[in-house]
């Protein structure tokens, strides 16, 4: 977990429930909606054959969106 940005606002570590954190309640709640509608996500595709984006995509995708990872 240390080795995580300080822009993380949630986890899943191994052998352990979701850890969410936010500055106000409110925010930590919707850290762990988006966490829980992420992993939702992951396991409705996985029997999907789905495409792995190149890094060129990802890289397209982060800066039209301004996002920080």
């Amino acid at each position: 977990m240390a080795d995580l940005p300080s822009t993380t606002s949630a986890a899943i570590p191994a052998s352990h429930g979701p850890i969410v954190a936010g500055t106000t309640l409110e925010k930590a709640v919707y850290a762990i909606e988006e966490l829980e509608a992420t992993a939702r996500l992951a396991l409705d595709t996985t029997s999907v054959n789905s495409r792995v984006l190149t890094g060129t995509q990802t890289a397209q995708l982060i800066s039209t969106f301004n996002l920080e990872i």
